[in-house]
């Protein structure tokens, strides 16, 4: 990555001396080498063991850092379980896989202060789009649920090595915890349901969806009914305070009938 994206990152990121930092995927060690000594503590995850060694052998005198091998999704949580939640989180994540990541981080509402990634235009396009929309999604709105998207503009192919095929943008990820009585779980089921189908009408998508074999069909109809929506309404119509309320009504509906 070129020098003025490098600089444009951590200038977003803005990782104060005392808070700790965790880096995926720092290759060759350029964004590392900004932020190694000036933080905390400074945790990296790389998954080639060429870079490993590299960076091994780069850092190996810088206080605070530390390296963990392997790939970022199967290794973060035991990290986490170990040393605590870490302050922000910086990467330039792989294409095939950013998404999940975030999606992980995201879900597991680990996230302590706010992110910054390097990733596909079309998954920044995702993350930040509104209702109606075409780049709309269930990941629209988890991930708009728990924090402000911010896109911060292209990055170019031609500021990587090796060049990509695809562009990439730049997107900080800040929680709000605005929603913080909503019930996470029911909320991300009935996301995942409503765009299981995107032809399918929202009725028949979370019926036959994981929240009513998990919670119920009948909850999930009368709060269905009690949202007075369009006959016929799709997910991708419905904006977060509306699926929030969703929630709301069919948890409700559920706590009445554990008390008859």
């Amino acid at each position: 990555m070129n020098p003025n994206a490098r600089e444009k990152i951590i200038k977003l990121l803005s990782p104060a001396p005392a808070e700790t930092v965790w880096e995926i995927g720092p290759g060759f060690g350029a964004m590392t080498h900004m932020i190694a000594g000036k933080t905390e503590g400074l945790t990296v995850f790389e998954i080639d063991h060429g870079f490993c060694s590299f960076l091994n052998e780069k850092f190996q005198d810088v206080e605070h850092f530390r390296l963990v091998e392997g790939d970022f999704l199967k290794t973060w949580r035991r990290e986490l379980e170990e040393r605590g939640q870490p302050d922000c989180i910086i990467g330039n994540l792989p294409y095939n896989v950013g998404s999940i990541i975030i999606g992980d981080l995201i879900k597991s509402s680990k996230i302590r202060s706010r992110m910054v990634f390097t990733l596909q235009k079309e998954v920044v396009k995702r993350m930040a789009a509104r209702p109606g929309s075409a780049d709309y999604s269930g990941f629209s709105l988890i991930c708009q649920f728990t924090c402000r998207v911010e896109n911060h503009g292209d990055v170019s192919g031609g500021s990587f090595y090796p060049k990509p095929r695809v562009v990439s943008s730049i997107v900080r990820l800040t929680p709000h915890n605005e929603h913080p009585d909503v019930n996470r779980e029911l909320f991300i089921s009935l996301v995942n349901d409503m765009f299981a189908a995107r032809r399918k009408t929202l009725r028949n998508n979370l019926i036959k969806g994981a929240t009513a074999a998990r919670w119920g069909r009948e909850p999930v109809l009368e709060g269905l009914e009690s949202m007075n929506l369009p006959e016929g309404i799709r997910g991708e119509k419905m904006n977060m305070d509306e699926v929030i309320a969703l929630s709301n009504a069919i948890e409700k509906i559920m706590i009445k009938d554990e008390k008859i």
